[in-house]
């Protein structure tokens, strides 16, 4: 990229070739078409702010907008709140020119495109591309390009952004190969444009004023049409690298942290008083270690190894907050239409050896799979210390994970492609930013019913995942449950005339920490796999289901739901890793008349929290459902109620033990 350091006197000009990474952001639902030319310094409405090298796990609380070139992606983005801004340059640009079949490739996209594109809907619009021109593309083209996109999404339908180096000061204007622009303009066809300008030389009361915005009033808003907006692409990132290769002192990490915090602010209030500032898009998040750092040399100029905000402590905690400022209230969970779908349906022997159990289930879903592992690696920040630690239990699994389970997995690995080591910390994927609500409930016969659905933050994928199985001994079926592809254990599960059961998430912690407690603590045990284990157990009573299900150890803290088939059978066990610290079932306490007992992911005799009460829309609806007449649709309703289904559900489960046939999975598509 083409970065304007500059220090608090004078601008120098430090020209690299390496791009911005192409790795996401984050959306929201306001229309962000309904705003007119408004005075420069009047009080906006809420903006849009995002990150390049965003991590969906870690952004989407703070962040409403999201870049990626994955309509899959983006599509797992909306339902954390996010909308999309969709790099599309590969339909368009080749070398320093178009594509000479560009026509037909964007009319293939945009065709494509068009269904996921609107108000209501994943994509916000199309990112062209980064410093286009500066690496040395025909202006020509992106005009081209970016009235070829108008062209098909008329202005009000689809936000056009790209991304240029602040060159627009250079007269003449020239890209990175010496060729000179001097005819160059901002496209009257995009809606968003942006430049970018950093500096490495400290903390500078005023340099957002004297360097960044007024080279945007004297530059670019003079070049804006009236239906044209900005975004500001403020510095966020860290350097170990603290000179030039000349030897030149600039900042190091404790400065450049420091500095970005402080200039922080100065982008807030200028965002915040300037209706023609539309989003704020920090770089950024992850770091971007292939763009700069050490292992260039001289003559390179380039000085930094772009450690990510993520890892600056100061940054880390503020540009949250700034986020959360610009966005205001349009991140709040929205209610979508909802189309339920079944899932995958199937049946596993299992007198058959473990190995060939999940064969055929991992052979349907292989790519779906190894797209999960993909994101998975990529998104969530695992220690360098370890991946080595998951590939050692990997290869020595039978050390860790007990039969059957350990040659499923095999089985799994084989099938799908996809590394023993890997498809074991994928079955540890519960403990990561699960939430859940599950109820148990009893009618005025005295039968007990169970209800739940489980969240994610990545549910876009896990829903691709969700299939029901029955699982046989010698074709009869032993127990049934829910889950996703890849994964052995059970979440979710009922063994007929016996009992039912879903675990939801206690203040787990970070997966990689209990995938570690399994490594050093042999006797604690993966709570999908005690669930399974318990379901499998011939002649299992409600009680007995009860008994283990509170003294088993864990390698995590989690809710353990449990329904039975007689009246009063009915449970929520809140567990630490050792055992229950409470069993609350029904009939007991000072609401004992209540017909049901419900779940989300707070301990039950405390508040839940203001920002994710699932809670007591929960309970309210199930009070308006009463114990009259409770039925499938009914259940499946209260499962339905706002909140209680959110973005993030990824499929809801209606059972009952004494009928076993009342098991029904719905996949969710909030």
């Amino acid at each position: 990229m083409l970065v304007f350091f500059y220090a608090a006197s004078v601008a120098v000009a430090h020209q690299g070739s390496a791009p911005h990474s192409a790795l996401p952001v984050d959306a929201s639902p306001r229309n962000p078409f309904s705003f007119a030319p408004a005075a420069p310094n009047s009080s906006a409405e809420p903006k849009y702010f995002g990150f390049y090298g965003a991590s969906l796990n870690d952004t989407h609380t703070f962040s409403n907008l999201f870049q990626t070139d994955s309509l899959d992606l983006a599509k797992t983005a909306f339902s954390l709140g996010q909308r999309s801004l969709l790099h599309v340059g590969s339909s368009f640009f080749h070398k320093k020119g178009l594509r000479p079949d560009w026509k037909t490739a964007w009319a293939q996209t945009a065709a494509e495109m068009a269904p996921f594109v609107g108000e209501g809907r994943p994509l916000l619009g199309f990112n062209l591309g980064d410093e286009l021109v500066w690496n040395c593309l025909e202006p020509s083209a992106v005009a081209t390009a970016a009235s070829a996109i108008r062209a098909s999404f008329p202005r009000g339908s689809a936000i056009i952004w790209y991304n240029e180096a602040a060159i627009l000061a250079h007269n003449p204007i020239k890209d990175s190969c010496g060729t000179p622009h001097p005819d160059f303009k901002i496209p009257d066809a995009l809606d968003w444009f942006s430049v970018d300008i950093y500096h490495m030389d400290g903390e500078v009361d005023g340099w957002v004023d004297k360097y960044v915005k007024s080279y945007y009033e004297t530059w670019i808003f003079p070049n804006l049409t009236a239906s044209q907006q900005v975004m500001l692409v403020p510095g966020a990132f860290g350097s170990n690298v603290n000179h030039y290769p000349n030897g030149t002192y600039v900042c190091d990490k404790s400065c450049y942290d420091n500095m970005c915090t402080h200039d922080a602010s100065d982008y807030l209030a200028w965002a915040q008083q300037d209706s023609r500032v539309a989003a704020v898009m920090p770089w950024n998040w992850d770091g971007c270690p292939a763009c700069n750092g050490s292992h260039w040399t001289p003559p390179h100029t380039c000085c930094m190894d772009e450690i990510g905000a993520k890892d600056m402590p100061l940054q880390r905690v503020q540009w949250p907050a700034v986020g959360r400022a610009l966005i205001g209230k349009s991140n709040e969970p929205r209610e979508v239409a909802d189309v339920p779908t079944a899932p995958g349906m199937y049946s596993i022997e299992l007198s058959t050896p473990a190995t060939t159990h999940f064969t055929k289930i991992a052979t349907d879903y292989k790519q779906e799979i190894q797209e999960l592992i993909k994101y998975f690696l990529n998104s969530y920040h695992i220690p360098d210390f370890v991946l080595p630690l998951v590939n050692k239990i990997g290869a020595s699994i039978d050390d860790y994970v007990q039969q059957p389970f350990a040659d499923e997995m095999r089985g799994i690995s084989s099938a799908s492609g996809v590394g023993l080591g890997e498809i074991l910390l994928m079955n540890f994927i519960y403990d990561i930013t699960a939430g859940c609500t599950s109820i148990v409930s009893q009618d005025v016969n005295g039968q007990i019913f169970h209800s739940r659905n489980l969240d994610y933050a990545f549910p876009g994928y896990l829903r691709n995942l969700t299939i029901q199985v029955d699982f046989l001994e010698r074709g009869s079926v032993s127990y049934r449950g829910t889950t996703y592809a890849g994964y052995v254990g059970l979440l979710t599960g009922m063994r007929p005339n016996s009992f039912t059961v879903s675990i939801d998430e206690r203040d787990a912690g970070h997966f990689w920490e209990n995938f570690l407690e399994m490594f050093f603590n042999k006797k604690a045990g993966a709570m999908s796999f005690l669930i399974r284990e318990v379901l499998a157990a011939p002649n299992v009573t409600y009680a007995a289901a009860v008994e283990r299900y509170s003294t088993t150890p864990l390698i995590a803290p989690v809710y353990i739901i449990v329904g039975g088939t007689k009246p009063g059978e009915g449970a929520i066990i809140t567990r630490n890793q050792t055992q229950a610290v409470d069993v609350w079932s029904l009939g007991q306490g000072p609401d004992a008349s209540n017909f049901w007992r419900l779940e989300t992911n707070y301990d039950h005799w405390k508040p839940p929290p203001t920002k994710d009460d699932r809670r007591d829309p929960g309970n309210a609806a199930m009070k308006a459902m009463g114990n009259a007449d409770i039925t499938k649709p009914k259940l499946f309703d209260v499962m339905s109620t706002p909140k209680v289904l959110n973005s993030g559900t990824t499929y809801t489960v209606v059972m009952s033990a004494t009928e076993p046939d009342l098991y029904q999975t719905w996949i969710r598509h909030t």
